[in-house]
Parts: C-alpha cells; structure tokens; sequence
C-alpha cells in the first residue's frame, strides 16, 4: 500500500524548481509525520510538537542477502575486499565514524577478533547516559597489506586524535602501535599531554581540556590541527629496511611514514609548503611566515592519503600528495583550451600545490632553501601549481585539493604520468618532471585537459565548464584491455560550482561525470554524464559491472545513489543503484561470496552499507577497483597488491607435498613460484605453480627420520605472497 501511494503521487519537484529532478530524487521516498497536542490543545503552538521523517520503499534484487548493514555509525570510509584470515573468501573491511574496523563476511558476520577499535576519546563516561566512544576514523578504504613479510595481512587505520593503528589478521593489536602525530606542530605546549589522559571529566587535576588545543587556530593560513582524515598508504620506501612502510598525510600540514614495527622512517615527516612562499620556519612549531607578497589562503591540511609510486625510475616509490594550500595568483592553466575556465579562474581563484617527495624524505642530499622546512625533501620541479576555480571555497572541504594524485603509465612508453586536480580544476597531466604532459599554451601556462562545452561529446550537457567537484580522480580502460586509457571523475558546471556560494538556485546548474581520454585530454564519448549532486571526496571506481568486458566509472554523491556509466555515457542495465543517502567515500570491486563475479560494495554517510552483487567476470583484468587502486592504497595504475590465493588440500605425504594451486591475485591468474620451508629453513623449489585448480605436488627430497614441519606459498610476480599453510608430518 506504501508503494502504491508513492506511486501515485505527483513528483515532488519539478525541473523549474531542482536541476535534478530529470532523476525524479524523491520517487522512492515517503514522510511520516508524528504531531502530538498537550491536553488535547489543537490551536495553542507551544503546546503542539511535530517530529517527521522521510523513509523509501525500494526493492533491488540484486542486493546481496544481510544488506544493507547498519554499521550505528558515520560511513565516511571506502571498503576494501580482501581474504585476511586465509579462507580463500574475501572478507569487506570498512571503518566507520565511531572508531571502529569490521571485517565482514559475506553472511554478515564478522572474521574471528573483529571488529576492532581505536583508543577512547578522552570524554566522560560517568555521568548519567555517558559511554565510551572512540576516536573516528574517516576517509579512505584500509590498508591491507603484509608489512612484516610473513604472507599474513596487517590492517592499518588512522583516527581524528592523530594515531595510526595496525592490527594483525586475527585483530590483535600489532606491537609498536599506534603510533602518533608530532603534536608540537598542532598544539601549544601546555596541551600536549592531555591527549594521552585517561582520566575521565579532563586533566588529572579534574580541569576540563582547554578548548584551544582542540583546534588552534594560530592564524588565518596557520591553523591546523592533529588528526589524520584519511587512510595510509604502504610500499617499501625504506629498502634497507625489513617491511613495508605506512605512510600518512595529517593535518599538521606534514607527510609522515613509519616501519613496519612503529619505528619512525629517517628523513620523515616532511612539511608541505612552496618554499617560494615561504620566509621562515618556526624550528619548534613548524609555523610558517610568507614573504611579502606571497599572498597565502586558508590551508595547511593534508587531508588526503599520500600515493606512493616510482616516477624517477629508481626503483624506489616517491611519495606524491595534495595538501589545503592556496594562493592567490595567476592560475597555472592554459586559455589556449580552457579559455572561460581561465577568465573565471583569473578572477576568484588562484593555484594550490602539488608535490613530489623522495623516499629518503629530509635526508635526501642537498640544503632545504628554507631552515626547518626541509625542503630538499622535493623532487626537482615539484611543488607543481595547480589552479583553482575559486580559493577559499569552503574551510577544510572546500581548499586545495580534496583527492590524491594518481599514477599510471598513461602512453605506454614505460614512463608514468601524475593526475590531479584540485577542488575546481579540469585534470592535470604531469610528466615525472613536474611540467604538463599535455604541454604550455602561448600564454606560457599548462594546458589540462578539456573542460569546455565546445568538446563535450554528450549533448544533454550544457553547463560549461566541467570542472572537479571537490573529488578526485580514477584511472582506467573503459574500452577493455588494450583500450585507451581514461581519466575519470565526480564534477560540476560552472553555474553548479556557483551555487554553492550565490544565494538561491541557480538554474541550469548540472553536476556531471567525466571521462576524458588520458593521453589526447578530449571527452570521452557520450561524456560529461549527467549526475545527480556535489560529490565531495569522492573518487570513483573502474569496474566492468554488466560482464560485457568493458569497463564502467562507478560514482556516488551527495543524492540517494551509486552510479555506472560505460563509454557513451551509457548506464549498464540495473543501474543506478539506490542507497537513500549520500556518500563521501569510493566504492569496492570485488568477488565476496566466491561465486566467480564481483560484487560492489558502498557505505553511506548515514552508515548504511550496501553490497550489491553483479555481472561482471571476478576475474577481470583490474582498472581501478577501489580507493587508491589497490589493498596497500598505493594510487599507481602499476601497482600489483594482491596476493596470491590460499593453497588448498595441502598434504604431506612422506616427502611429497600434495596440494591443489590457487591463482597469482586471488582466485586468478597464476603465481610465479613457491616458497617452502621445511623445519624452519627454506628450501630452493624448481618447479612453478600450475594454473587455478590444479592438482599438483613437489618432491622434497630425503627429509630425514623423525617429524617435519613443511610451510608452503605461492609468490607472484610482483613479490606478493599467499597466506602459509604449514602441514606436519
């Protein structure tokens, strides 16, 4: 009957009265409206109270059983898929508003010592109705990766109080963390101890916690704070180290990076700030003076998780980031083919920066230009400036860059690009030099890719230019394997961007989703796409969903639902996919329940969380299947990431191992080689894994009288290895 009656009814809004209505927002969607009169007083306002709510009837069938699961808690944070406790089916690891990490099953349960949390905030717990909460963890999906080398998975988050975390598999607490910002950066010396009381009510005396160091506002430009908002990022930034190191951009305004056992990586952290703007560093405090006439904006946040890729070709990641850093100046773009967006820009905005740092951070040879800046910590020609449709947009969300860079062997030629672009900006193309793939004007500035009506290749497009809408971008083929590749990305017209600060409706306002063919800077066919809202933080996805072998860019918003647009700006059949609420973060690709397609996964900002199953093949070739590409979050088209599927039946039968194989990334492909110990030393193997499903076995030779313990994995090409299966004679 529910159904019937919204059906029935009128639209709610109408073209004339919302630019979205074309998605009729509102067809799903019924209100409930409680009023309550005192004494039975019908006239009297004061005593008439009224609590309405909006609800929807939707029904999708391809919804997985158990979902969507309320997680009771804020869901800013991407899922990532992975098999952390070697079942051989992927678990969907998810943070949330309220501190905690689950690790689903596909039934809904949770992997065995999950979910896990971070440390409590330090807020009463006596009073009446008082509990304990934890400190959020916000953007950006998990990292999942085996820091120590023991083919074991390791879980890392990063809260709002300023604490990295890192949990085994099995949700045990890794020893050496948390780990912690540098608090002398963000808060004054009188504040630095309270964030490690415990004691409830403040301070150990009973004083409440002075309301200046939970965020100190130092200056317009120098006002910072100590929490990270977004995920880590693993490599091996430190090869003379043993593991893999975590690194993460706080809002300190500095990049740090950690060993695998918490120990602080030499050369890090490392302060984000033009040294061209720059006069002094404060040696204690990291506050900054600008030069006359650097005219700095709001900004010294790191909001946004760092990328680690190798674009010098040393065989070692550097570490590329986006930071809140604005300035007004002539902006770094082109009018040779975005000519409004430059005269708009000329106007309101200005450039933000965009960096490239050495994996040796500080310690990389050579003088920073300004003391305690640490500035030689820049790779040659970075910082890069990007420019800005309007400076100062919003505080925090709204300044500098909201997404990280990205990389990927665009062309082929075996060197890599950088993409970015800042809150309101079409796409940069840099070469590993800092300057434009794509090439300056003759105005001298670096031209980017298309923004302007006059390419748009979708018709029903008209609010020009299409610039990011506070997001970011994805990479990917969405023609298939051997395709061209594209860049993607949530944006908006220009008369979109406006209404964010005009006063009332701007009509003709169109948020759109992009693609642009990475290497020429033209649309792609059939975009802009139209969208629905604002997707602030968002970045999308790059996934075939319908199995037809081409990829689609998947993209939420502030509107109500997960959409799919292939080439052509084609929706695939059963898209798009309603969640009655909007989302910040990027979906998750990947096959949960082990019946060979991939399903996607998406929270909400309400904390619902979806999981919806698909057509597309589980083992597909990747483009961009989750946040930052990849489990270690690494943002590098190259990166391989995922390991090798568990060894199943594995048997020990005299000195044969029996055992049936499993692919090289999961399920798929095929690994490289084995690994196997036999009483703790390893043992040389010739013989190479055989194809998925396999029966197959290794002769170990003479192992000698008595009992034997054999542990064995398989190794990729990329150096991933499978979880070990130790068998016992």
């Amino acid at each position: 009957q529910v159904r019937k009656a919204i059906d029935a009814a009128p639209p709610v809004y109408t073209p004339l009265d919302d630019p979205t209505s074309r998605d009729l927002p509102e067809k799903d969607a019924f209100r409930v409206r409680v009023v309550v009169h005192a004494e039975g007083d019908t006239t009297t306002p004061w005593k008439t109270a009224i609590e309405q709510r909006q609800y929807f009837s939707h029904s999708d069938p391809d919804l997985v059983g158990g979902f969507p699961k309320f997680l009771n808690a804020d869901g800013a944070s991407s899922p990532a898929f992975a098999d952390i406790d070697g079942d051989s089916r992927n678990e969907l690891i998810i943070g949330d508003g309220n501190g905690f990490v689950h690790a689903y099953k596909d039934d809904g349960s949770e992997a065995k010592g999950f979910p896990v949390h971070t440390n409590k905030l330090n807020l009463t717990s006596t009073q009446t109705g008082g509990h304990t909460v934890y400190a959020p963890v916000l953007l950006g999906s998990p990292t999942v990766a085996d820091l120590d080398g023991d083919g074991w998975p390791e879980i890392s988050v990063a809260d709002t109080e300023g604490y990295l975390y890192v949990w085994e598999h099995d949700g045990q607490l890794r020893k050496g963390f948390p780990v912690q910002v540098n608090r002398a950066y963000s808060e004054s010396s009188s504040c630095q101890g309270w964030s490690q009381v415990t004691t409830p009510g403040g301070l150990p005396d009973g004083s409440p916690v002075p309301s200046s160091c939970v965020h100190p506002v130092r200056d317009h430009v120098n006002t910072v704070d100590h929490a990270f908002t977004s995920a880590p990022s693993a490599g091996n930034l430190d090869p003379s180290y043993p593991g893999m190191e975590l690194v993460a951009g706080a809002n300190d305004g500095h990049v740090y990076a950690w060993h695998a056992d918490g120990t602080p990586v030499p050369g890090w952290p490392v302060m984000l700030r033009d040294p061209a703007k720059v006069a002094n560093v404060d040696p204690v405090t990291h506050f900054v003076t600008f030069k006359p006439g650097a005219n700095p904006k709001y900004g010294r946040q790191v909001l946004t998780t760092p990328t680690l890729a190798d674009i010098n070709g040393d065989g070692i990641p550097e570490v590329v980031a986006n930071v809140d850093e604005e300035y007004t100046e002539t902006p770094n773009v082109s009018a040779t083919r975005n000519p409004t967006f430059d005269a708009v820009a000329t106007l309101l905005g200005g450039n933000t920066r965009v960096y490239a740092i050495y994996h040796d951070g500080t310690d990389h040879p050579g003088a920073p230009k300004v003391a305690n800046l640490g500035d030689n910590a820049y790779v040659k020609g970075w910082p890069v400036p990007i420019a800005m449709l309007q400076t100062e947009l919003l505080p925090d969300v709204g300044s500098g860059s909201n997404a990280p860079p990205i990389v990927a062997d665009v062309d082929g030629d075996g060197v890599p690009e950088i993409a970015t672009a800042s809150i309101g900006s079409p796409p940069y193309l840099l070469k590993p030099d800092g300057t434009s793939k794509y090439g300056n004007g003759p105005d001298g500035k670096y031209i980017t890719a298309a923004s302007e009506g006059a390419e748009f290749k979708n018709p029903t497009a008209t609010d020009t230019p299409s610039v990011a809408a506070i997001g970011g971008l994805a990479l990917g083929h969405l023609g298939g394997p051997g395709s061209p590749m594209s860049m993607a990305m949530g944006a908006a017209g220009l008369r979109r961007v406006l209404d964010i600060v005009l006063p009332e409706q701007q009509l003709g306002a169109e948020d759109h989703v992009d693609a642009w063919n990475a290497l020429t800077g033209t649309f792609d066919p059939g975009f802009p796409a139209q969208m629905n809202d604002l997707q602030f933080f968002t970045t999308p996805a790059i996934a075939d969903v319908n199995g037809d072998g081409r990829a689609e860019v998947l993209q939420s918003s502030a509107m109500y639902d997960l959409r799919a647009y292939g080439l052509g700006g084609l929706a695939p059949p059963g898209w798009p996919k309603f969640t009655g609420g909007w989302s910040v973060s990027t979906p998750a690709v990947g096959d949960f329940d082990n019946d060979g397609k991939v399903e996607v996964a998406l929270a909400t900002r309400e904390g619902e969380l979806f999981v919806w199953h698909t057509n597309g093949a589980a083992c597909q070739t990747p483009e961009w299947p989750k946040f930052q590409h990849d489990l270690h979050n690494s943002g590098d088209a190259r990166t391989d990431a995922t390991p090798p599927g568990v060894l199943k039946h594995v048997r020990l039968d005299g000195s044969t191992l029996a055992f049936e194989t499993s692919g090289g990334d999961g399920p798929c492909g095929q690994a490289a080689s084995f690994r196997v110990v036999v009483d703790g030393h390893q043992v040389a193997v010739d013989d190479t894994p055989a194809p998925p499903y396999t029966q197959q076995s290794i002769e170990l030779g003479d192992l000698g009288p008595g009992r034997h313990t054999v542990t064995v994995q398989t190794v990729d090409d990329a150096g991933n290895a499978s979880i070990p299966v130790t068998v016992r004679s």
